[in-house]
């Protein structure tokens, strides 16, 4: 079988290349121009407490917005992908994964670079060669070409830490970063939501290319938006050469922040082992369709969401602190529910949904307060942080745990039960070490954050009793009686008289 594309291929081919030309000569550019790169653009304290920071949250998650559709409506059409491009099963796999591993390494780059020259034109270009790369994985010629273009979409990708330093630098208290990120979390799962769902449809429409090249024009909308209004928001110190690479040891140094870091990586290993082995397993040895798959996948996103919500509520009430303590117990629904489908039910379809659904519902509460009290305590490092972290979660896991288990799930006489095994012990093990590191002996700043948190709502529920407590009809304090300022009857019907 003919597996080129004639004109349409050499087209691929051109982006590629271009895709390579382009990191190369903006690494180029940085080396030599250095800061001059963005003369001018950076921000000021005052400029930064001006600008409307919800607003600037929802321009900037238009990034990652694109870099997570272009993944999710790619997933449902995975084994189309696989028979057109003439790939062996390894090799499909392995474009998953290489993406996240890509990404996660370029990403580690991306946020020093962030954290020096500024948000704004670093995640400009990087939403530029998503453009490209995602041009090329479309139009692709073969496998090795398509593994190429999804390297250099991985690269794009890698922008995505920037996302979160800009939310670190609007959103400096524990409690309102988290409800941000519950916020950024929810909006950004309805087009994960929808994209599994709509790309599994059209890919059975029109074919998977198509569908990556629908993608363009929403992204170039979305870059246009992105230039005319998003603000910088990074304020860069004078000395940051000599103080931000401080800071960075002082992460470095801390093993407690280093075993959030690790058990956060150890967590995110079961959604790569997922997204590498679980459409496979439903589609190729459970009968599972395409269409089935994507819903399937839209319901998890769906569950993920709703756990990231009640998440948020349970932070409001409980605190950071006490919600990390809430996620790692919820964890033990999920590990005992892969065990269970690896051991005793290792055939049962609907075990195996079972067990994503439950384990897109519960992960939240432990994702969410990792995350927060991670990067609570860093003053400029907030996208290398953010990129340290990816790289551990999609470089280093993938690459340490999925691939391995890829390999094992692959050459396994029975995959369901290998890759369920892998994923429980895998949660269990993220949950230990947030619990022996962490959570055994809480850092100074988390227990400073959880009682500020607990001192303001004992004061709110004390301005609550105090106004429950006043005479029915008694005023607020600080109001003027309702009939205060008004004069008798008596007296006015004189001065009329």
């Amino acid at each position: 079988m003919d597996h080129t594309l004639g004109w349409w291929g050499t087209v691929s081919k051109v982006f590629t290349v271009l895709g390579f030309l382009l990191i190369i000569g903006a690494g180029a550019a940085v080396v030599l121009l250095g800061r001059s790169a963005v003369a001018g653009e950076l921000q000021t304290e005052e400029g930064r407490k001006a600008i409307d920071r919800w607003s600037a949250m929802y321009k900037v998650m238009l990034f990652t917005v694109w870099e997570n559709i272009s993944n999710a409506q790619y997933a449902p059409n995975i084994s189309q992908v696989q028979l057109e491009l003439g790939a062996s099963r390894s090799q499909i796999s392995m474009s998953v994964l290489e993406n996240s591993i890509v990404k996660a390494f370029a990403g580690l780059l991306i946020g020093m670079l962030a954290d020096h020259i500024g948000r704004r034109k670093t995640i400009l270009f990087f939403l530029g060669l998503m453009h490209v790369s995602t041009a090329a994985c479309g139009w692709a010629p073969d496998a090795r070409w398509f593994l190429a273009a999804r390297f250099i979409q991985g690269v794009a990708q890698g922008g995505t830490v920037i996302v979160a330093g800009v939310i670190r630098d609007l959103f400096p208290v524990a409690e309102e970063r988290a409800t941000a990120f519950a916020l950024f979390t929810s909006i950004l799962m309805v087009v994960p939501l929808a994209a599994p769902s709509i790309g599994g449809f059209l890919g059975e429409l029109i074919g998977w290319r198509l569908v990556f090249i629908m993608l363009l024009p929403g992204m170039f909308f979305s870059w246009t938006q992105m230039y005319l209004y998003l603000p910088e928001t990074l304020v860069v110190k004078p000395d940051i050469g000599s103080s931000y690479w401080s800071e960075v040891g002082r992460l470095l140094g801390n093993y407690q922040l280093m075993s959030l870091i690790i058990s956060l990586a150890m967590a995110s290993a079961p959604a790569s082992m997922t997204a590498s082995n679980i459409p496979i397993i439903l589609e190729g040895d459970m009968g599972v369709t395409p269409l089935q798959m994507a819903l399937i996948l839209g319901a998890t996103t769906v569950l993920f969401m709703i756990g990231f919500m009640m998440s948020d509520g349970l932070s409001k009430t409980f605190g950071v602190l006490n919600l990390l303590r809430i996620g790692v117990t919820c964890a033990l629904l999920p590990v005992t529910s892969y065990l269970t489908s690896g051991l005793a039910l290792p055939h049962s379809v609907v075990m195996l949904i079972s067990c994503q659904f439950l384990n897109g519902l519960v992960m939240g509460p432990f994702l969410m307060a990792a995350d927060v009290l991670y990067m609570q305590p860093l003053e400029e490092v907030y996208a290398l942080a953010e990129a340290f972290k990816t790289l551990l979660m999609l470089g280093l896991s993938p690459l340490l745990i999925s691939v391995p288990g890829t390999i094992l799930v692959s050459r396994s006489d029975n995959p369901v039960r290998s890759c369920t095994l892998i994923i429980a012990s895998c949660i269990s093990m993220a949950m230990f070490t947030a619990w022996a590191g962490f959570l055994s002996h809480p850092p100074e700043y988390a227990l400073k954050v959880q009682a500020e948190f607990e001192a303001k709502r004992a004061a709110k529920a004390a301005e609550k009793e105090r106004e429950e407590a006043k005479p029915q009809g008694e005023p607020p304090a600080g109001q003027a009686p309702a009939t205060e300022g008004l004069r008798p009857a008596g007296a006015l019907l004189e001065k009329k008289g």
